[in-house]
């Protein structure tokens, strides 16, 4: 199956006519443009200096969220020239889809920023805290949303952004951990994408915080 034929199975449409209403428009744009790589890096760089005290161990951290997007935005770059697929307006015709923002009609597969959103609230979740984070998870949800909604994308370019994001993370935080402090007991694994994650590292619940 070609990638334009699973695009015609693609339920972008009928999100589109779930979700689009003038209200909403400011936001979800908003949304997108957050959704950026100069964004995430700064989120990222500003998470680890405001969760850790020691400067040193904050730099480390925010270096390793960085890494990790540059990471998932080069591997997105590689896919979107392999693949070459078409754009919803591209597809579909303006007539058809509501299109906010730039209108794009090329390399569409996978979402690159719903890649970097996923990958931003793996790493995010693990990061050292007074415990897992669940907001960026679902700042990566509304950014793969808004990306449907301004008709940047078809839903399963942001469905495999999400699963690409997830899993550059995982390799990246298994080639570079963070060093467990002596005499500190391993924490366990929470349950979900993170705890997936934390086992890919070897199983120690705090290498990667």
């Amino acid at each position: 199956m070609t990638i334009e034929a699973l695009y015609q199975l693609d339920s972008t449409q009928a999100v589109q006519r779930l979700l689009c209403r003038p209200a909403l428009d400011l936001l979800m744009q908003a949304l997108s443009t957050a959704g950026e790589g100069w964004a995430l890096v700064l989120i990222a760089l500003g998470l680890a200096l405001k969760v850790s005290r020691d400067r040193r161990q904050a730099l480390r951290s925010g270096l390793r969220g960085v890494a990790i997007l540059a990471a998932t935005g080069a591997i997105v770059v590689v896919t979107k020239r392999l693949v070459q697929a078409p754009r919803p307006l591209q597809l579909l015709g303006a007539e058809h889809v509501r299109v906010l923002l730039e209108p794009l009609r090329l390399m569409s597969f996978p979402s690159g920023h719903s890649a970097a959103a996923a990958a931003l609230a793996a790493w995010a979740w693990r990061e050292p805290s007074a415990g897992p984070r669940l907001w960026p998870w679902l700042f990566a949800f509304l950014v793969g949303v808004s990306r449907v909604y301004v008709g940047a994308h078809w839903v399963t370019d942001v469905v495999a952004g999400w699963l690409m994001g997830i899993a550059v993370a995982a390799v990246v935080c298994r080639a570079w951990p963070r060093p467990v402090a002596a005499g500190a007991a391993p924490a366990a694994a929470p349950a979900g994408p993170a705890g997936a994650l934390a086992r890919a590292e070897g199983g120690e619940g705090d290498s990667w915080r």
